[in-house]
């Protein structure tokens, strides 16, 4: 998200109606600003005498995706001025001195933060996700490229778990894949951008054939036609034009996967 356009909604929030608690918790952030990211989400919601939830449900409204992702905004409005005078001049580059490092590092936390809270908010569909595989006929993974890269680890996990699991990059190798996915099947989405054409009409195809998994770039078309997703934060566009960043978060999300899948797995053998 722009600052400007994050500013302009949170001033729009804040202005909206007084009586109303996300008015309040927008006021106070603009009047406290310089402060925000000393507070955590437990001091922060007793200052504004709310409850985390009540917080949580103020980022979702503001456009962002939890406590860490606001505060992670807040630092960009405060770094360049912007909740000051409103003037936008952030430069997509790295900066020629030591500030690059600590600029990637916090880019790269927050982005691993977020990627751990939204797969904590996804709980409900993680859970499911692990039903499917645990009862699936075959997995599919689809990916182009780096997330294609990244995921071959991943998959030969899963088959350490003696689950049948295709992966697959080639168009014309996924198109026949397809034809035959049915719906005691699992596929998974790995998109880095969340808009590659090429799965964008993949996944347009299997919606309502089979249980899709996104795990996707922000914004991206593909989710749509996903049942579930996890989206993969684009910060890093703030510093280069690569995917490295948003790779790292990838191997994070398809760690919690397998981990949460093998825990599964021996509470079902167990029980069983």
């Amino acid at each position: 998200m722009e600052e400007l356009k994050f500013l302009s909604i949170l001033k729009s929030i804040a202005n909206k109606n007084p009586e109303d608690i996300n008015s309040y918790i927008a006021n106070f952030i603009l009047n406290n600003i310089k402060e925000i990211n000393d507070y955590s989400l437990e001091k922060f919601a007793i200052l504004t005498n709310t409850s985390k939830p009540s917080i949580i449900r103020f980022c979702n409204k503001l456009g962002v995706s939890g406590f860490s992702e606001l505060k992670f905004q807040i630092k960009n409005l405060i770094k360049n001025n912007l909740a000051l005078n409103e003037q936008f001049n952030f430069k997509k580059q790295l900066v020629d001195n030591n500030d690059k490092y600590q600029n990637y590092l916090q880019i790269k936390n927050n982005s691993s933060n977020i990627v751990l809270e939204r797969y904590i908010a996804n709980q409900k569909d993680i859970k499911i996700l692990l039903d499917r595989i645990s009862k699936a006929n075959s997995i599919y993974v689809f990916g182009m490229n780096l997330a294609y890269n990244i995921s071959r680890n991943f998959v030969q996990r899963i088959r350490w778990l003696n689950k049948t699991i295709i992966q697959e990059r080639d168009l014309n190798s996924i198109e026949s894949y397809v034809q035959q996915i049915n719906e005691n099947d699992v596929v998974f989405i790995l998109s880095l951008s969340g808009n590659s054409k090429y799965l964008i009409d993949f996944a347009s195809k299997l919606k309502n054939k089979t249980y899709i998994f996104g795990l996707l770039g922000d914004d991206g078309e593909i989710k749509k036609y996903c049942d579930s997703v996890i989206e993969i934060p684009q910060f890093e566009d703030k510093i280069w034009d690569s995917f490295s960043i948003r790779g790292q978060c990838l191997i994070q999300i398809l760690d919690y996967i397998y981990m949460d899948l093998t825990n599964y797995l021996l509470k079902k053998v167990q029980t069983d």
